[in-house]
């Protein structure tokens, strides 16, 4: 990637993203300190130790919601960041929602959402159940919904669970740090032949409209799950996320969203992303 495209990449983010992802930006690539970016996630924070108000902007609602949990988890992660009060106090939370919990709850409902959110219900799932568990196991958090969420996942899988990409994305994120390897392995092997026609995955760069990139499954070459993926379908994706940045230095959206707001706060967030999986695999000199 050209040196000028990743400046106008970087000039998109402070320009149209949130407090938070220029907060990451700067963290991640500035070397400037990690601890504003857990003050940016406080903003989001609710008494009952969860997380709202948009922070995943698909939706308005106030209240606290799992998938609003994972997004603050992940925006932890890619800083190095593992602060006891947004970590275990959200533990609470997800313990009060169960075991195993659901992307968002019915109350999504009751605010501005976007469409994919109109069948919002309570029914937990995989997704995102196995990512929030893989990144307690990742970072040592032994928290008794942990062992639940843990067993949760187990069930889920022996039970044919239907696994699509952004279920894969957490589950291969879970396989990747829980302890029982073998089990984790043979789940693995079991998802490789799956890949080619797995729903909502784009398995070959190219595919128009929205659909789940093998980099959000493997998002480092250091990944253990690599070689789920042959070289040339990696650089396939790599080439077209280069090949695909906006005039204005960031990253359109592929899906409908709520309006204006969401959509920046949305792009500010995938261009912050794309940098990141982009200089994990070499790709910015």
């Amino acid at each position: 990637m050209r040196t000028t495209d990743i400046q106008r990449a970087r000039d998109f983010v402070h320009r149209e993203g949130r407090v938070l992802e220029r907060r990451i930006l700067e963290a991640t690539f500035d070397g400037g300190p990690a601890e504003p970016v857990a003050e940016a996630l406080r903003g989001y924070r609710n008494t009952d130790g969860g997380f709202g108000y948009g922070l995943e902007p698909d939706k308005r609602t106030p209240e606290s919601q799992p998938l609003d949990v994972e997004v603050a988890w992940q925006s932890l992660d890619w800083t190095g960041l593992v602060p006891a009060d947004l970590v275990e106090p959200a533990c609470e939370y997800l313990t009060s929602v169960g075991t195993g919990v659901s992307c968002v709850t019915a109350t999504v409902r009751e605010h501005p959402h976007a469409p994919h959110w109109s069948d919002a219900s309570d029914e937990a799932s995989l997704n995102p159940t196995a990512g929030l568990a893989g990144y307690l196991w990742k970072w040592a958090v032994d928290h008794p919904w942990r062992t639940a969420a843990t067993e949760f996942c187990w069930s889920a899988v022996n039970d044919g669970a239907s696994i699509e990409a952004h279920t894969a994305s957490g589950l291969l994120r879970f396989l990747e740090h829980v302890p029982d390897r073998e089990r984790a392995s043979a789940i693995v092997d079991a998802l490789r032949s799956q890949l080619p026609t797995m729903g909502w995955l784009h398995y070959r760069a190219g595919a128009d409209g929205y659909g789940v990139s093998p980099l959000q499954l493997v998002p480092t070459p250091a990944n253990p799950w690599r070689d789920l993926f042959p070289t040339d379908i990696l650089n396939g994706h790599l080439d077209a996320v280069e090949k695909t940045q906006a005039a204005d230095g960031g990253w359109n959206i592929t899906w409908p969203t709520i309006g204006p707001a969401a959509i920046s706060e949305w792009r500010g967030r995938l261009t912050l992303q794309n940098l990141l999986v982009l200089r994990a695999y070499g790709r910015l000199g």
